[in-house]
């Protein structure tokens, strides 16, 4: 790995990101970093500072020039720690937002579903509909 931009690509991988997601989690425009890793540009102190706030176990040097290792050996307890919240964080908001699109789902379908069975079966003036029914039956 030559230039930083090959870097910043090989960090990224290691991470587990899309190049969308990485540039999502530390706080700048997906064009940037695309133009980092085609070294269009390389990166600037403010993508620097921000992958050392959201990665601080990230050697900004080694993005920069090559030298030493992609995570630094040198850790602090304190500031792990808060990379692991972060990280729970993120994943947590993800599973939420992915199980709330699911649920909206299903009830589409159980909507979509009902409105079906009262076409086939029709409905009897002053009956309930059906999805009363259903909820009658389940308490």
């Amino acid at each position: 790995m030559n230039t930083p931009g090959e870097r910043a690509n090989a960090l990224i991988q290691h991470l587990g990101l899309s190049k969308n997601a990485f540039a999502q989690k530390i706080g700048v425009s997906s064009t940037v970093i695309n133009g980092i890793v085609k070294d269009v540009h390389k990166p600037g102190s403010k993508v620097l500072d921000a992958i050392k706030r959201e990665y601080p176990t990230v050697s900004t040097d080694w993005i920069l020039s090559g030298d030493g290792s992609m995570i630094s050996t040198k850790q602090e307890p304190q500031a792990f720690g808060q990379q692991v919240i972060q990280q729970l964080e993120f994943e947590l908001s993800q599973m939420r937002e992915l199980f709330s699109q699911q649920l909206n789902t299903k009830d589409q379908q159980i909507a979509s579903l009902t409105r079906m069975l009262e076409n086939v079966l029709g409905k009897p003036k002053g009956a309930p509909y059906l999805s009363q029914v259903a909820l009658l039956c389940y308490n």
